[in-house]
Protein backbone atom coordinates (compact mmCIF):
# COMPACT_ATOMS: atom_id res chain seq x y z
CA UNK A 1 0.00 0.00 0.00
CA UNK A 2 1.72 3.49 -0.98
CA UNK A 3 0.42 6.61 0.74
CA UNK A 4 0.56 9.44 -1.74
CA UNK A 5 0.44 12.50 0.22
CA UNK A 6 3.25 10.90 2.04
CA UNK A 7 5.37 10.05 -1.05
CA UNK A 8 4.27 13.63 -2.50
CA UNK A 9 6.12 14.88 0.82
CA UNK A 10 8.78 12.27 0.70
CA UNK A 11 9.47 13.37 -3.21
CA UNK A 12 9.77 17.21 -2.68
CA UNK A 13 6.05 17.95 -3.90
CA UNK A 14 5.38 20.81 -1.72
CA UNK A 15 1.50 21.89 -1.31
CA UNK A 16 0.23 24.05 1.57
CA UNK A 17 -2.29 21.04 2.34
CA UNK A 18 -2.22 17.56 1.04
CA UNK A 19 -5.62 17.37 1.05
CA UNK A 20 -7.14 15.55 -2.09
CA UNK A 21 -8.78 17.96 -3.29
CA UNK A 22 -6.27 21.09 -2.62
CA UNK A 23 -3.63 18.71 -4.68
CA UNK A 24 -5.62 17.66 -7.17
CA UNK A 25 -6.69 21.18 -8.26
CA UNK A 26 -3.35 22.42 -8.72
CA UNK A 27 -1.72 19.22 -9.96
CA UNK A 28 -4.79 18.42 -12.36
CA UNK A 29 -6.99 21.48 -12.42
CA UNK A 30 -9.70 19.63 -11.02
CA UNK A 31 -11.06 18.32 -7.84
CA UNK A 32 -13.86 16.30 -5.33
CA UNK A 33 -17.58 16.41 -6.52
CA UNK A 34 -18.69 17.68 -3.29
CA UNK A 35 -17.60 20.77 -2.20
CA UNK A 36 -18.83 20.28 1.49
CA UNK A 37 -16.86 20.34 4.81
CA UNK A 38 -16.39 18.72 8.17
CA UNK A 39 -20.07 18.37 9.60
CA UNK A 40 -21.79 19.35 6.30
CA UNK A 41 -19.87 16.73 4.37
CA UNK A 42 -20.46 13.71 6.61
CA UNK A 43 -24.13 14.72 6.82
CA UNK A 44 -24.20 14.51 3.12
CA UNK A 45 -22.49 11.41 3.03
CA UNK A 46 -25.22 10.12 5.17
CA UNK A 47 -27.81 11.40 2.89
CA UNK A 48 -26.50 9.64 0.33
CA UNK A 49 -25.94 6.68 1.75
CA UNK A 50 -29.53 6.16 2.71
CA UNK A 51 -31.51 7.79 -0.57
CA UNK A 52 -28.47 7.60 -3.51
CA UNK A 53 -26.08 5.19 -3.46
CA UNK A 54 -25.09 5.38 -7.20
CA UNK A 55 -24.48 8.72 -6.37
CA UNK A 56 -22.39 7.96 -3.70
CA UNK A 57 -20.24 5.27 -5.19
CA UNK A 58 -19.60 7.46 -8.39
CA UNK A 59 -18.28 10.52 -5.69
CA UNK A 60 -16.11 7.33 -4.29
CA UNK A 61 -14.75 6.40 -7.24
CA UNK A 62 -14.18 10.09 -8.38
CA UNK A 63 -12.06 10.20 -5.51
CA UNK A 64 -9.92 7.17 -6.15
CA UNK A 65 -9.61 8.06 -9.91
CA UNK A 66 -7.82 11.57 -8.71
CA UNK A 67 -5.37 10.07 -6.40
CA UNK A 68 -4.46 7.84 -8.75
CA UNK A 69 -4.06 10.63 -11.43
CA UNK A 70 -1.95 12.38 -9.22
CA UNK A 71 0.05 9.33 -8.44
CA UNK A 72 0.43 8.47 -12.33
CA UNK A 73 1.17 12.47 -13.24
CA UNK A 74 3.90 12.98 -10.22
CA UNK A 75 5.93 9.85 -11.34
CA UNK A 76 5.72 8.42 -7.60
CA UNK A 77 5.82 4.84 -8.82
CA UNK A 78 8.88 5.21 -10.39
CA UNK A 79 10.29 7.26 -7.71
CA UNK A 80 9.25 4.67 -5.21
CA UNK A 81 10.54 1.67 -7.86
CA UNK A 82 14.30 3.55 -7.86
CA UNK A 83 14.48 3.98 -4.30
CA UNK A 84 13.49 0.52 -3.18
CA UNK A 85 16.84 -0.50 -5.62
CA UNK A 86 19.25 1.25 -3.69
CA UNK A 87 17.52 1.00 -0.47
CA UNK A 88 16.95 -2.84 -0.28
CA UNK A 89 13.50 -1.80 1.18
CA UNK A 90 9.47 -3.31 -0.34
CA UNK A 91 8.03 -0.72 -1.79
CA UNK A 92 5.86 0.48 0.85
CA UNK A 93 9.28 0.82 3.27
CA UNK A 94 11.34 2.70 0.68
CA UNK A 95 11.33 5.75 4.14
CA UNK A 96 13.52 3.34 6.38
CA UNK A 97 16.79 5.37 6.28
CA UNK A 98 18.47 3.19 9.21
CA UNK A 99 17.25 0.42 7.28
CA UNK A 100 18.95 1.25 4.20
CA UNK A 101 21.85 2.16 5.74
CA UNK A 102 22.35 -0.89 6.90
CA UNK A 103 21.73 -2.38 4.14
CA UNK A 104 24.34 -0.80 2.24
CA UNK A 105 26.98 -0.14 4.96
CA UNK A 106 26.79 -3.66 6.89
CA UNK A 107 27.97 -6.07 4.00
CA UNK A 108 30.84 -4.34 3.68
CA UNK A 109 31.77 -3.94 7.24
CA UNK A 110 31.55 -7.39 7.18
CA UNK A 111 33.78 -8.42 4.27
CA UNK A 112 36.40 -6.29 6.27
CA UNK A 113 36.09 -8.72 9.45
CA UNK A 114 34.26 -6.39 11.53
CA UNK A 115 30.99 -6.93 12.92
CA UNK A 116 28.63 -4.37 14.21
CA UNK A 117 26.63 -3.43 17.64
CA UNK A 118 23.34 -3.94 18.50
CA UNK A 119 21.28 -0.63 18.35
CA UNK A 120 20.56 -1.09 22.78
CA UNK A 121 24.31 -0.93 23.18
CA UNK A 122 24.12 2.42 22.09
CA UNK A 123 25.09 5.07 24.66
CA UNK A 124 22.34 8.04 24.79
CA UNK A 125 23.99 11.51 23.78
CA UNK A 126 24.43 13.72 26.54
CA UNK A 127 23.39 16.90 24.92
CA UNK A 128 21.67 18.10 22.03
CA UNK A 129 23.73 17.41 18.44
CA UNK A 130 24.62 20.57 16.99
CA UNK A 131 23.25 22.03 14.01
CA UNK A 132 24.44 23.52 10.48
CA UNK A 133 25.86 27.01 10.57
CA UNK A 134 23.43 29.84 10.21
CA UNK A 135 25.19 33.34 10.13
CA UNK A 136 23.63 36.19 11.94
CA UNK A 137 22.08 38.40 8.76
CA UNK A 138 21.70 42.08 7.99
CA UNK A 139 18.60 43.33 7.76
CA UNK A 140 17.35 45.62 4.82
CA UNK A 141 16.14 45.69 1.35
CA UNK A 142 18.91 44.98 -1.83
CA UNK A 143 19.01 44.57 -5.64
CA UNK A 144 21.18 41.94 -6.91
CA UNK A 145 21.58 39.26 -4.63
CA UNK A 146 23.02 35.68 -5.20
CA UNK A 147 22.19 32.55 -3.99
CA UNK A 148 25.25 30.07 -3.75
CA UNK A 149 24.78 26.55 -2.43
CA UNK A 150 26.71 23.72 -1.90
CA UNK A 151 25.46 20.90 -3.36
CA UNK A 152 24.81 17.65 -1.43
CA UNK A 153 27.29 19.29 1.34
CA UNK A 154 26.94 16.89 3.86
CA UNK A 155 27.95 13.58 1.57
CA UNK A 156 30.31 14.98 -0.13
CA UNK A 157 31.83 16.46 3.51
CA UNK A 158 31.87 12.76 4.41
CA UNK A 159 33.87 11.82 1.46
CA UNK A 160 36.40 14.63 1.43
CA UNK A 161 37.30 14.28 5.23
CA UNK A 162 36.77 10.29 5.20
CA UNK A 163 34.09 10.21 7.88
CA UNK A 164 33.26 6.74 8.38
CA UNK A 165 32.38 4.35 11.69
CA UNK A 166 34.59 2.21 10.35
CA UNK A 167 37.86 4.99 9.73
CA UNK A 168 36.73 6.47 13.16
CA UNK A 169 37.66 3.23 15.11
CA UNK A 170 40.09 1.16 12.74
CA UNK A 171 43.96 1.58 13.38
CA UNK A 172 46.34 3.60 10.82
CA UNK A 173 49.10 5.87 11.16
CA UNK A 174 48.13 7.72 8.00
CA UNK A 175 44.89 9.37 9.12
CA UNK A 176 42.52 12.52 7.99
CA UNK A 177 42.10 14.88 10.68
CA UNK A 178 38.99 16.39 10.22
CA UNK A 179 38.18 20.33 10.50
CA UNK A 180 36.15 19.65 13.45
CA UNK A 181 36.18 16.23 15.48
CA UNK A 182 37.84 13.38 15.22
CA UNK A 183 40.35 11.80 13.15
CA UNK A 184 39.67 8.94 10.62
CA UNK A 185 41.70 6.23 8.98
CA UNK A 186 42.39 6.80 5.08
CA UNK A 187 42.39 2.86 4.93
CA UNK A 188 39.85 1.10 4.84
CA UNK A 189 36.66 3.22 4.24
CA UNK A 190 33.42 2.00 3.99
CA UNK A 191 31.10 5.30 3.81
CA UNK A 192 33.45 7.64 1.71
CA UNK A 193 32.93 4.72 -1.17
CA UNK A 194 29.23 4.38 -1.02
CA UNK A 195 29.05 8.45 -1.10
CA UNK A 196 31.45 8.03 -4.31
CA UNK A 197 29.58 5.35 -6.09
CA UNK A 198 26.31 6.84 -5.52
CA UNK A 199 27.75 10.54 -6.40
CA UNK A 200 28.63 8.84 -9.78
CA UNK A 201 25.31 7.41 -10.08
CA UNK A 202 23.34 10.27 -9.97
CA UNK A 203 25.60 12.24 -12.51
CA UNK A 204 25.29 9.55 -14.70
CA UNK A 205 20.94 9.37 -14.03
CA UNK A 206 21.04 13.57 -14.55
CA UNK A 207 23.19 12.69 -17.67
CA UNK A 208 20.94 10.33 -19.36
CA UNK A 209 17.60 12.50 -17.98
CA UNK A 210 16.30 9.74 -15.69
CA UNK A 211 15.07 11.87 -12.80
CA UNK A 212 13.54 9.29 -10.34
CA UNK A 213 16.54 8.01 -10.47
CA UNK A 214 18.87 11.01 -9.10
CA UNK A 215 15.71 11.99 -7.23
CA UNK A 216 16.28 8.33 -5.47
CA UNK A 217 19.80 8.56 -4.87
CA UNK A 218 19.60 12.44 -3.29
CA UNK A 219 17.28 11.39 -1.01
CA UNK A 220 19.19 8.30 -0.11
CA UNK A 221 22.81 10.07 0.46
CA UNK A 222 20.93 13.25 2.45
CA UNK A 223 20.02 10.81 4.74
CA UNK A 224 23.29 9.60 5.94
CA UNK A 225 23.40 12.57 8.15
CA UNK A 226 20.58 12.04 10.13
CA UNK A 227 21.65 8.27 10.53
CA UNK A 228 24.85 8.65 12.02
CA UNK A 229 22.87 11.08 14.19
CA UNK A 230 20.05 8.62 15.27
CA UNK A 231 20.24 6.56 18.50
CA UNK A 232 18.16 4.04 16.15
CA UNK A 233 21.23 3.41 14.19
CA UNK A 234 23.54 0.61 15.46
CA UNK A 235 26.51 3.35 13.99
CA UNK A 236 24.95 6.36 16.19
CA UNK A 237 28.20 8.80 17.11
CA UNK A 238 27.74 12.58 18.48
CA UNK A 239 31.95 12.57 17.30
CA UNK A 240 30.59 11.51 13.90
CA UNK A 241 27.66 13.76 13.84
CA UNK A 242 29.40 16.27 15.08
CA UNK A 243 32.74 15.89 12.59
CA UNK A 244 29.82 16.36 9.76
CA UNK A 245 28.06 19.64 11.02
CA UNK A 246 31.14 21.13 12.58
CA UNK A 247 32.83 20.68 9.45
CA UNK A 248 30.08 22.18 7.36
CA UNK A 249 30.05 25.15 10.06
CA UNK A 250 33.89 25.44 8.91
CA UNK A 251 33.11 25.33 4.98
CA UNK A 252 30.33 27.72 4.94
CA UNK A 253 32.10 29.90 7.07
CA UNK A 254 35.23 29.89 5.79
CA UNK A 255 34.02 30.22 2.44
CA UNK A 256 32.00 33.52 3.22
CA UNK A 257 35.36 35.21 4.84
CA UNK A 258 37.16 34.25 1.16
CA UNK A 259 34.75 35.70 -1.08
CA UNK A 260 34.03 39.16 0.97
CA UNK A 261 38.14 39.29 1.42
CA UNK A 262 38.67 38.54 -2.22
CA UNK A 263 35.79 40.14 -4.09
CA UNK A 264 34.86 42.98 -1.55
CA UNK A 265 31.58 42.58 -1.67
CA UNK A 266 29.42 41.63 1.23
CA UNK A 267 27.43 38.07 2.61
CA UNK A 268 24.37 38.88 4.08
CA UNK A 269 23.42 35.85 5.32
CA UNK A 270 24.23 32.17 5.64
CA UNK A 271 22.12 29.53 6.30
CA UNK A 272 23.94 25.29 6.64
CA UNK A 273 25.09 25.27 3.19
CA UNK A 274 24.00 28.24 1.26
CA UNK A 275 25.26 31.93 1.15
CA UNK A 276 23.89 34.93 0.50
CA UNK A 277 26.07 37.21 -1.56
CA UNK A 278 25.15 41.16 -2.31
CA UNK A 279 26.14 42.58 -5.60
CA UNK A 280 24.41 45.56 -5.27
CA UNK A 281 22.59 47.81 -8.70
CA UNK A 282 23.33 46.32 -11.86
CA UNK A 283 22.06 44.25 -14.83
CA UNK A 284 20.44 41.21 -14.48
CA UNK A 285 22.37 39.30 -17.00
CA UNK A 286 25.88 41.24 -15.42
CA UNK A 287 25.08 39.60 -12.12
CA UNK A 288 24.41 36.15 -13.36
CA UNK A 289 27.92 36.32 -14.93
CA UNK A 290 29.54 37.60 -11.75
CA UNK A 291 28.50 34.98 -9.77
CA UNK A 292 29.68 32.37 -12.49
CA UNK A 293 33.01 34.27 -12.03
CA UNK A 294 32.84 33.55 -7.92
CA UNK A 295 31.43 30.13 -8.13
CA UNK A 296 34.58 28.95 -10.43
CA UNK A 297 37.14 30.99 -8.43
CA UNK A 298 35.90 29.82 -5.23
CA UNK A 299 36.16 26.28 -6.02
CA UNK A 300 39.13 26.07 -7.14
CA UNK A 301 40.51 28.24 -4.39
CA UNK A 302 38.90 25.67 -1.97
CA UNK A 303 40.44 22.70 -3.48
CA UNK A 304 43.20 24.12 -2.99
CA UNK A 305 42.94 24.92 0.40
CA UNK A 306 41.89 21.71 1.79
CA UNK A 307 44.21 20.01 -0.21
CA UNK A 308 47.22 21.95 1.33
CA UNK A 309 45.92 22.10 4.61
CA UNK A 310 44.06 19.06 5.26
CA UNK A 311 45.63 16.80 2.72
CA UNK A 312 42.44 15.84 0.58
CA UNK A 313 41.17 15.97 -2.37
CA UNK A 314 38.16 18.28 -2.39
CA UNK A 315 34.31 16.81 -3.50
CA UNK A 316 33.19 20.04 -2.37
CA UNK A 317 30.77 22.06 -5.08
CA UNK A 318 29.86 25.32 -4.64
CA UNK A 319 26.97 26.51 -7.52
CA UNK A 320 24.85 29.23 -8.51
CA UNK A 321 21.29 28.26 -7.11
CA UNK A 322 19.42 31.56 -8.58
CA UNK A 323 20.03 35.26 -8.91
CA UNK A 324 17.15 37.56 -6.25
CA UNK A 325 16.57 40.55 -8.53
CA UNK A 326 15.32 42.23 -5.22
CA UNK A 327 15.83 40.62 -1.80
CA UNK A 328 14.64 41.38 1.97
CA UNK A 329 15.87 40.00 5.48
CA UNK A 330 13.78 41.53 7.84
CA UNK A 331 14.36 41.94 11.35
CA UNK A 332 13.07 39.93 14.26
CA UNK A 333 9.93 41.63 15.10
CA UNK A 334 10.51 44.27 17.91
CA UNK A 335 14.13 44.56 17.35
CA UNK A 336 16.98 45.99 15.28
CA UNK A 337 18.31 42.35 14.69
CA UNK A 338 18.46 40.54 11.50
CA UNK A 339 16.08 37.59 11.67
CA UNK A 340 17.23 34.19 10.60
CA UNK A 341 15.33 31.68 8.48
CA UNK A 342 13.02 34.20 7.17
CA UNK A 343 13.21 35.80 3.93
CA UNK A 344 11.98 37.30 0.68
CA UNK A 345 13.61 37.19 -2.45
CA UNK A 346 12.01 38.30 -5.63
CA UNK A 347 13.30 36.26 -9.04
CA UNK A 348 12.74 38.48 -12.92
CA UNK A 349 11.50 36.23 -15.48
CA UNK A 350 10.35 37.89 -18.50
CA UNK A 351 9.67 41.58 -17.03
CA UNK A 352 7.86 39.95 -14.05
CA UNK A 353 8.52 39.23 -10.52
CA UNK A 354 8.07 35.49 -8.91
CA UNK A 355 8.45 35.80 -5.29
CA UNK A 356 9.92 33.32 -2.70
CA UNK A 357 8.92 33.29 0.60
CA UNK A 358 11.54 31.21 3.23
CA UNK A 359 9.58 31.22 6.68
CA UNK A 360 7.32 34.17 6.42
CA UNK A 361 3.14 34.26 6.32
CA UNK A 362 3.15 33.44 2.61
CA UNK A 363 5.20 30.02 3.25
CA UNK A 364 3.15 29.10 6.46
CA UNK A 365 -0.18 27.19 6.53
CA UNK A 366 -1.14 29.15 9.34
CA UNK A 367 -1.93 32.49 7.67
CA UNK A 368 -4.86 32.76 5.72
CA UNK A 369 -5.49 33.60 2.33
CA UNK A 370 -5.68 37.31 2.92
CA UNK A 371 -2.37 37.94 4.52
CA UNK A 372 -0.60 35.69 1.72
CA UNK A 373 -2.09 37.54 -1.04
CA UNK A 374 -1.96 40.89 0.78
CA UNK A 375 1.85 39.89 1.36
CA UNK A 376 2.68 38.69 -2.31
CA UNK A 377 1.24 42.19 -4.28
CA UNK A 378 2.31 44.38 -1.39
CA UNK A 379 6.48 42.69 -1.52
CA UNK A 380 6.50 43.38 -5.09
CA UNK A 381 4.84 46.66 -4.95
CA UNK A 382 7.72 47.68 -2.82
CA UNK A 383 10.19 46.16 -4.19
CA UNK A 384 9.70 47.94 -7.84
CA UNK A 385 9.53 51.06 -6.32
CA UNK A 386 5.54 51.65 -6.58
CA UNK A 387 3.09 54.06 -4.10
CA UNK A 388 1.79 51.67 -1.56
CA UNK A 389 -0.68 53.36 0.38
CA UNK A 390 -3.41 53.21 -2.20
CA UNK A 391 -3.32 49.51 -2.03
CA UNK A 392 -3.32 49.17 1.51
CA UNK A 393 -6.14 51.97 2.73
CA UNK A 394 -8.19 49.78 -0.58
CA UNK A 395 -7.14 46.73 1.14
CA UNK A 396 -7.90 47.41 4.49
CA UNK A 397 -11.74 48.88 3.52
CA UNK A 398 -12.29 45.62 1.48
CA UNK A 399 -11.63 43.54 4.92
CA UNK A 400 -14.03 46.34 6.82
CA UNK A 401 -16.90 45.52 3.70
CA UNK A 402 -16.40 42.16 3.80
CA UNK A 403 -15.41 41.79 0.66
CA UNK A 404 -12.66 39.34 1.79
CA UNK A 405 -14.97 36.96 3.89
CA UNK A 406 -13.42 34.16 2.16
CA UNK A 407 -10.28 34.64 2.73
CA UNK A 408 -10.46 35.18 6.47
CA UNK A 409 -10.28 31.21 6.74
CA UNK A 410 -7.46 29.66 9.44
CA UNK A 411 -6.02 26.70 9.10
CA UNK A 412 -4.56 23.78 11.64
CA UNK A 413 -3.93 20.72 12.10
CA UNK A 414 -4.60 19.18 15.66
CA UNK A 415 -1.89 17.39 16.76
CA UNK A 416 -3.63 15.44 20.20
CA UNK A 417 -6.72 14.50 21.40
CA UNK A 418 -8.13 18.27 21.94
CA UNK A 419 -8.89 16.82 25.85
CA UNK A 420 -5.08 16.84 25.97
CA UNK A 421 -5.22 20.45 25.79
CA UNK A 422 -4.74 22.67 28.57
CA UNK A 423 -3.74 25.72 30.63
CA UNK A 424 -3.75 28.46 27.25
CA UNK A 425 -5.92 26.93 24.86
CA UNK A 426 -4.65 27.68 20.73
CA UNK A 427 -7.49 29.48 18.79
CA UNK A 428 -8.22 26.30 16.41
CA UNK A 429 -8.64 24.12 20.09
CA UNK A 430 -11.47 26.24 20.97
CA UNK A 431 -13.16 26.54 17.55
CA UNK A 432 -13.02 22.54 17.35
CA UNK A 433 -14.60 21.79 20.61
CA UNK A 434 -17.67 23.75 19.38
CA UNK A 435 -17.70 20.64 16.83
CA UNK A 436 -19.74 17.62 17.34
CA UNK A 437 -16.58 15.45 15.98
CA UNK A 438 -12.98 18.09 15.71
CA UNK A 439 -11.22 17.08 12.40
CA UNK A 440 -7.66 16.49 12.49
CA UNK A 441 -7.54 19.60 10.37
CA UNK A 442 -9.84 22.64 11.69
CA UNK A 443 -10.56 25.42 9.73
CA UNK A 444 -11.55 28.32 12.14
CA UNK A 445 -12.25 32.50 11.88
CA UNK A 446 -12.01 34.71 14.38
CA UNK A 447 -15.39 36.28 15.55
CA UNK A 448 -17.05 38.92 18.04
CA UNK A 449 -17.47 35.86 20.36
CA UNK A 450 -13.65 34.16 19.55
CA UNK A 451 -12.55 31.19 17.02
CA UNK A 452 -15.20 29.60 15.46
CA UNK A 453 -15.82 26.71 13.34
CA UNK A 454 -15.55 27.96 9.43
CA UNK A 455 -18.55 26.47 8.46
CA UNK A 456 -20.39 26.67 11.80
CA UNK A 457 -19.91 30.36 12.65
CA UNK A 458 -22.40 31.95 15.18
CA UNK A 459 -21.46 35.51 15.14
CA UNK A 460 -20.41 38.02 12.94
CA UNK A 461 -16.40 37.99 11.57
CA UNK A 462 -13.98 40.67 13.87
CA UNK A 463 -12.78 42.37 10.99
CA UNK A 464 -10.27 44.22 13.45
CA UNK A 465 -8.66 41.18 14.26
CA UNK A 466 -7.68 40.70 10.63
CA UNK A 467 -6.38 43.98 10.11
CA UNK A 468 -4.16 44.58 13.59
CA UNK A 469 -3.16 40.38 13.14
CA UNK A 470 -3.02 39.43 9.29
CA UNK A 471 -2.45 43.02 7.51
CA UNK A 472 -0.22 44.99 10.14
CA UNK A 473 2.30 42.20 10.31
CA UNK A 474 2.52 41.86 6.52
CA UNK A 475 3.19 45.27 5.95
CA UNK A 476 5.60 46.62 9.09
CA UNK A 477 8.05 44.22 7.76
CA UNK A 478 8.55 45.64 4.81
CA UNK A 479 7.61 49.04 4.93
CA UNK A 480 9.99 50.21 7.37
CA UNK A 481 12.77 50.21 5.04
CA UNK A 482 10.91 52.56 2.46
CA UNK A 483 10.07 55.15 5.68
CA UNK A 484 6.15 54.45 5.90
CA UNK A 485 4.18 52.75 8.65
CA UNK A 486 0.89 50.83 8.36
CA UNK A 487 -1.04 52.56 11.25
CA UNK A 488 -0.24 56.24 9.64
CA UNK A 489 -1.36 55.29 6.36
CA UNK A 490 -4.40 53.91 7.61
CA UNK A 491 -5.41 56.61 9.70
CA UNK A 492 -5.58 58.51 6.71
CA UNK A 493 -2.11 61.18 8.00
CA UNK A 494 -0.31 59.74 4.88
CA UNK A 495 -0.39 61.30 1.28
CA UNK A 496 -1.99 58.47 -0.74
CA UNK A 497 -0.36 59.63 -3.92
CA UNK A 498 3.25 59.85 -2.61
CA UNK A 499 6.10 58.47 -3.90
CA UNK A 500 8.47 55.92 -2.34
Amino acid sequence: VLDVPIMLRTYYHTYESYALDYVASRMLGKGKTMARKGEAKIAEIDRLFAVDKPALAAYNLNDAVLTLEIFEQAGLLADAVERSKHSGHLLDRVGGSVAAFDYLYLPRLHREGYVAGEVADIPRPSTALPGGYVMDSKPGIYENVLLLDFKSLYPTIIKTFLIDPLGCVAPADNRVQAPVGPSFARSPTLLPHIIAELLEARAQAKATGNQPLSQAIKILMNSFYGVLGSTGCRFFSEELAGAITGTGRYILRTTCEHIERTTGLSVIYGDTDSLFVLLGPGRQDTAVRRGGEIVLETNGWLSGHLRSRYAVESALELEQECHFRYFLMPTIRGSTQGSKKRYCGAIERDGRLELRFKGMESARSDWTELAKEFQNELYCKVFERKPVEEYIVRMVEEVKQGKMDDKLVYRKHLRKPIAQYTGSVPPHVQAARLLPTPPRVVYYVITREGPQPANNRSSSLDYEHYIDCQLRPVADSVLEWVGLDFDTIVSGQQDLFGQL
